[in-house]
């Protein structure tokens, strides 16, 4: 199977395709087939600095990614098998690009509704923590104005939650006219 190595903290040109062996699947894990991944803010930060984030994931070769979404294709013994064939958002912060993963946190799956395609759900993580790190870049430039629409949305939610209440930030948040009622 394919997967996205980094190998050095030299950027994203260093970054190599490489073929490995398909996860062995335990008990308590589930086969994940990716079909998405996004690309984050950690993601970029970590292919430059080991010390980008608090977790301890500076230790090369590493698979790239923090989550995505895929289909569920095996599941281990102490897992509900009723998860093969659904699909699913995972958060996999060892690494999501792979033409196959194995999550052992059930706590970090989630299945999709019919109504919520691939693409969609993939943008979860992605979309708030670059927002965010938009807002953390204009503040430093002395700006602390900011409207956000789609406040009562998910990723609205999500900004909100993200944001410190200590920042000394103006925020005006924009809803839908239905949310009002």
């Amino acid at each position: 199977m394919l997967t996205i190595k980094q190998t050095t903290f030299n950027g994203i040109d260093e970054l190599k395709l490489t073929q490995t062996t398909k996860p062995d699947l335990n008990d308590n894990g589930v086969l994940i087939k990716m079909d998405m991944m996004p690309i984050t803010p950690t993601d970029i930060k970590r292919e430059t600095n080991p010390n980008a984030t608090e977790e301890s994931l500076a230790e090369l070769p590493r698979t790239i990614g923090y989550s995505g979404t895929g289909t569920v294709v095996e599941t281990g013994a102490n897992r509900d098998s009723d998860l093969i064939n659904q699909r699913v958002f995972v958060m996999h912060p060892t690494g999501s690009y792979s033409e196959y993963i194995v999550s052992d946190n059930p706590d970090w799956i989630f299945t999709l509704p019919n109504t919520v395609d691939n693409a969609s759900a993939t943008t979860l993580t992605a979309t708030p923590l670059v927002l965010m790190n938009a807002i953390t870049k204009y503040q430093s430039a002395g700006i602390n104005d900011f409207v956000i629409t789609g406040a009562n949305s998910v990723i609205g939610q999500y900004l909100l939650q993200l944001i410190n209440q200590d920042d000394n930030l103006h925020l005006w948040p924009i809803v839908s006219p239905s949310s009002l009622n």
